[in-house]
């Protein structure tokens, strides 16, 4: 049974897989930041979903503060991929499908795009976003909401904190319970577009 039947009608009408992501990092967001680990919830406008994370070598230490929050350490990621491995994927999903998430919009785009500056990789843009913290202070008025407090205001379970699957999912039940709430117009009015390239399968990371 698909959990998220709006998300999946929402994808449909914008004929677009939508791709609800998260990233833990090495920090704030700066110059000098890179992720640790990569999540993401795909829902196709056929209602496939595919959800995967893999970890991430940031190419240098993780900050103790850093691994204070996301417990993932500097042994977990020793054998994990760098950024450049991910960049087609991430090329790809900016590109083609509707980029989603909880602070996706200021955070989660701004670390991929600080990696891809890291390594001289081309800088891409996300062709359609919808941030679901966007949509929260649109439907609340206020600035103030972490993803905790968001998800406990629509009743939604929420999946394991600080790793990027789990705040990925609640990111989606979130998105879900909005578009009952709320319905589907009130959310798109939240919608970020810059070009209409349909693409309505799903990527699975490489």
């Amino acid at each position: 049974m698909n959990p998220y039947p709006l998300i999946t009608k929402l994808a449909r009408e914008l004929k677009r897989s939508i791709f609800i992501i998260d990233c833990e990092s090495t920090g704030f967001l700066d110059p000098d930041v890179a992720i640790v680990e990569l999540g993401y919830l795909g829902v196709s406008p056929s209602g496939v979903i595919k959800r995967e994370a893999t970890l991430v070598n940031p190419g240098f230490p993780i900050p103790e503060s850093a691994t204070d929050v996301h417990r993932i350490t500097d042994q977990m990621v020793s054998g994990a991929r760098g950024y450049p491995s991910l960049h087609p994927w991430v090329s790809t999903v900016f590109e083609r499908y509707v980029v989603a998430g909880f602070n996706s919009r200021a955070f989660d785009v701004g670390v991929l795009q600080a990696c891809m500056a890291r390594y001289g990789l081309p800088i891409c843009e996300p062709e359609m976003q919808l941030d679901v913290r966007d949509i929260w202070i649109e439907v609340s008025g206020s600035q103030r909401g972490k993803l905790a407090a968001v998800a406990k205001a629509y009743d939604v379970t929420p999946g394991t904190a600080h790793r990027a699957d789990g705040d990925a999912i609640t990111a989606a039940g979130i998105l879900e319970a909005m578009l009952w709430e709320h319905g589907a117009e009130r959310v798109m009015g939240q919608l970020v577009q810059r070009s209409p390239a349909p693409a309505n399968d799903l990527v699975a990371t490489p």
